[in-house]
């Protein structure tokens, strides 16, 4: 199997990639053409992550369930469950995607 850290930040540049077109577009708060944008308040703003994460975990079968619950940081002691699951992938994916927007060349 893959190694957990390395697919987390795989669909974090995935999720950047995905929501960055929508940002620039968004006039409202925080938005990429908003006077004060800031894409990482805009994300939180909208539940950005938990929906991508929601979508991404709709199709987890027990094996990527286990996955999560044996390797994120951020799991439950007991986490057994899809949801349990998701929400440590939530966790695990907002601080590599913070870190990643960090990480990236101004434009």
């Amino acid at each position: 199997m893959k190694n957990y850290r390395t697919w987390v930040k795989g669909e974090g540049r995935k999720f950047i990639d995905r929501m960055v077109p929508d940002f620039d577009g968004d006039k409202g708060k925080f938005g990429g053409a908003a006077e004060e944008s800031d894409f990482l308040a805009w994300v939180d703003e909208h539940d950005h992550i938990v929906k991508f994460a929601g979508e991404l975990g709709e199709g987890w079968g027990l094996a990527e369930v286990n996955f999560v619950n044996s390797n994120s940081p951020n799991k439950e002691k007991q986490a057994v469950s899809k949801n349990q699951a998701i929400d440590a992938f939530v966790r695990d994916l907002s601080r590599v995607v913070k870190q990643l927007w960090k990480k990236r060349p101004s434009s």
